[in-house]
């Protein structure tokens, strides 16, 4: 009998987090699972990347407190008659009980980070009390970077029984540039990612800026930012009133993340928090070496000098000089380039997570 297995998520727009369960469920599908995916609300944009077969529903839910989003859940869950319910973040674990209540052996709640952008919350204390009483209707609460299990112990006081590390798996077959050829002579800067404030492409902006007025070889340097969100006029903005037109392009969605990658040099991170960013791990399986802040769960996956540069957060001076670094010492990141590929291969491979998830999955009661 196939293993059904429900994922609860706010929505699926495009983002790290989709990728992941993209990842999860089309590197399992062969294992007899059946994947379903259940949101909150209507954003399945992502969900071209999905095998044909997985089945999608919209809960529809109402801004503010929709007690009625919880009752469709529960006829729905009755309905599919789930083994597993795997929730994500912190938008989605209120329905772990609803989960309890209609019969799901296994409960699965997984945290890929700490901020949320899908509820208001009064005070961090409040944020993790509301997990801790959530965490009563979980058999795992899975996070994906070790400084998050540091946080899952001392702060939710999770057991090590209950609470389990699984690292974002990246496929090395799809995220591979061993034999690309660039387009372009120019070196080559790309950062992927959402354009929201923690992202902090403002201060990424303004240090390539800087970086370009230290060193004159860098005139024919680029910048490439690709991504949605709502900062993209500001960001637009900034790059106009920089001058840097010609030096940086803010390409929107990409829809070909492992081209963008390969026709680049060096991938740039930015953050005021990551937990563990999928895309710095897909840049690290296309050979890229990373430029990040030491910030979450981001100086488990780079070593400054061996796969990348560490560095400071927030500092607009430090950014800058790294890239600068990255453009004069251009075989030494090539480098460090080939030995993050070596960790992802190591470490972070799409078969050892989802592997990982159903040896979870299968602890039926």
């Amino acid at each position: 009998m196939s293993l059904k297995v429900v994922h609860l998520v706010y929505s699926f727009g495009i983002g790290g987090l989709e990728r992941v369960i993209v990842n999860l469920i089309n590197n399992t599908t062969a294992l007899d699972v059946q994947h379903s995916i259940i949101t909150l609300v209507d954003d399945h944009d992502f969900a071209s990347h999905l095998e044909p077969d997985v089945n999608l529903y919209c809960l529809d839910k109402q801004e503010g407190k929709d007690l009625m989003s919880h009752w469709r859940l529960f006829k729905l869950l009755r309905k599919i008659k789930p083994d597993v319910v795997h929730t994500y973040n912190f938008g989605t674990i209120e329905y772990q009980m609803v989960a309890w209540l209609a019969g799901a052996s296994i409960r699965v709640h997984a945290e890929h980070g700490k901020e949320s952008s899908y509820k208001k919350i009064e005070t961090p204390r409040k944020y993790e009390q509301f997990r801790k009483i959530m965490a009563i209707f979980l058999n795992y609460f899975v996070v994906v970077s070790k400084d998050l299990q540091t946080w899952g112990r001392s702060r939710l006081g999770l057991s090590d029984d209950k609470l389990k590390l699984i690292f974002n798996g990246i496929s090395l077959s799809e995220f591979s540039s061993g034999d690309r050829e660039k387009k372009s002579d120019s070196y080559t800067f790309v950062c992927v990612g959402r354009l929201v404030d923690v992202k902090n492409h403002t201060l990424l902006i303004e240090a390539f800026r800087s970086a370009l007025q230290k060193e004159p070889a860098m005139a024919g340097a680029k910048l490439i930012i690709a991504g949605e969100g709502p900062n993209q006029n500001s960001l637009q903005a900034q790059v106009e009133g920089l001058g840097l037109g010609a030096h940086v392009s803010l390409v929107g969605h990409c829809a070909d993340v492992p081209s963008v990658l390969g026709q680049s040099d060096v991938f740039v991170l930015s953050s005021k928090y990551e937990a563990m960013p999928m895309t710095a791990l897909e840049a690290m399986a296309c050979r890229l070496p990373v430029i990040a802040p030491k910030v979450g769960g981001v100086e488990y996956i780079l070593e400054n000098k061996v796969n990348g540069l560490l560095i400071e957060a927030n500092n607009l001076s430090k950014m800058a000089e790294a890239l600068v670094y990255a453009f004069q010492h251009q075989d030494e990141l090539r480098s460090m380039g080939e030995q993050g590929r070596n960790l992802v291969e190591r470490k972070f491979s799409v078969d050892a997570m989802c592997q990982r998830y159903i040896d979870l999955y299968q602890q039926r009661s």
